[in-house]
């Protein structure tokens, strides 16, 4: 159970910094393609506070749009609406896939986790709720197969002892 535990550990944190640099390169993509100053800034603090459930992309949009005030208000309300179109794929579809093959989740087990956790415990649900899931799920999934193994064998053993010998 402990090196499941480590594994699993282990793995989502790899997933964490694989999603971070996405949701980064995300951002300044679109940031660059509709023309919004800072693009390289916001992402690369979507990135660094995508560790951060819920406040972390809040904070990085927020400085963003901050920045880019100076510059013009309207790329300011532009920068913020396009923050929340990358968020809006990155939390519905890269998160649960990314971070999900990494823990061995499927992608709908990691974004209910996920929301069960946030619901049940906050903002350190929503960190350590999918990799403890994950470790369930596989412990689970561990001992249902080594059940169905046995079950499968002890099976064989009576279909074989059943068997007439024809010698």
């Amino acid at each position: 159970v402990g090196s499941v535990i480590v594994e699993t550990y282990d793995k989502f944190l790899m997933g964490q910094m694989i999603e971070a640099v996405i949701v980064g390169i995300l951002v300044f993509i679109a940031y660059s393609l509709t023309g919004l100053p800072y693009a390289a800034l916001t992402g690369v603090l979507a990135g660094v506070l995508s560790f951060i459930p819920y406040i972390g992309p809040f904070s990085a949009c927020a400085l963003g749009a901050i920045f880019i005030f100076t510059d013009s208000p309207w790329k300011a309300l532009l920068s913020i609406a396009v923050f929340q179109g990358v968020q809006l794929i990155e939390g519905n579809i890269i998160y649960p896939r990314v971070v999900g093959q990494s823990v061995g989740l499927p992608t709908l087990f990691t974004l209910a986790a996920a929301l069960i956790g946030g619901n049940l415990f906050g903002l350190v649900g929503m960190i350590f709720f999918t990799p403890i899931f994950a470790v369930i799920y596989r412990l689970v999934r561990e001992f249902v197969a080594e059940k169905e193994e046995r079950m499968n064998s002890v099976t064989m053993s009576k279909t074989t002892a059943r068997e007439p010998k024809n010698n």
